[in-house]
């Protein structure tokens, strides 16, 4: 069988590359494009919108990089923060879209190109970490405070969110939050693997929980799915200190 990847090759996205780019925005999943001005910021010097192709040259994902002096502390931080003219020492991996059905199962080595790539071109960088979602997180969430509460379990949490998002939740409620997704993380399915899919992707890659990052999501699609918590997962050591989910 012909490997996939033999030949494949990763690019980084300019605003010329205008067939790629209508393709990106059109498959994008992870983190939508939603403007011709996010669309330019992802595009900067500071951010790198990388498309790792095959051979024959279409895209087989996309992958998305702020490269920061320090950690995006939200997604919005990423995608749209202010523009960074000191030596990078954060790659901040924050959406990867798979565009190609031939690249079902690739994944891993799709990152593992496209955080090679990085790590050559910005040798500054120290840190290579994620930005991730927390998909399952809510629903979970609540069935387990409807346990302690009832059903205005739902309600209360959502207020919760909103509140983290917004910078308004008080230091006990960031912190009980927080540790509810910790708890979450180490939640195992009936075949005995981490029940978040994306945990499972990553730490099965070789990466660990570097953060848990509560508020750092407060789009709607954030709340929804996991009341606005992401979490980073690091690829690179470095001296920055990890969470121990544990």
């Amino acid at each position: 069988m012909t490997d996939l990847l033999a030949g494949a090759r990763v690019d980084v996205l300019g605003p010329e590359d205008v067939d790629l780019l209508r393709t990106l925005v059109a498959a994008e999943a992870v983190v939508p494009v939603r403007s011709p001005r996010e669309l330019e910021r992802r595009l900067a010097p500071d951010r790198r919108v990388l498309a790792v192709r095959h051979a024959d040259g279409a895209p087989l994902c996309f992958v998305h990089v702020a490269l920061t002096e320090r950690f995006p502390s939200s997604l919005d931080e990423a995608t749209a923060g202010p523009p960074v003219t000191g030596e990078p020492r954060f790659a901040t991996f924050f959406g990867i879209t798979r565009t190609d059905p031939r690249a079902r199962g690739q994944a891993g080595r799709l990152l593992k190109m496209a955080l090679e790539h990085v790590l050559a071109e910005s040798p500054s960088v120290q840190v290579a970490a994620t930005l991730s979602p927390m998909p399952g997180f809510r629903p979970w969430a609540e069935r387990c405070l409807e346990l302690l509460k009832g059903e205005q379990a739902a309600e209360d949490v959502e207020g919760l969110a909103r509140a983290c998002a917004a910078g308004l939740a008080k230091p006990e409620q960031l912190r009980a939050l927080r540790r509810v997704a910790e708890l979450w993380l180490l939640t195992k399915d009936e075949r005995g693997r981490v029940q978040d899919p994306v945990a499972r992707f990553h730490l099965g890659n070789g990466a660990h929980v570097r953060d848990v990052l509560v508020g750092a999501d407060g789009s709607w699609h954030g709340l929804e799915q996991s009341l606005g918590v992401m979490v980073s997962y690091q690829y690179v050591p470095a001296d920055a200190p990890s969470v121990e989910v544990a």
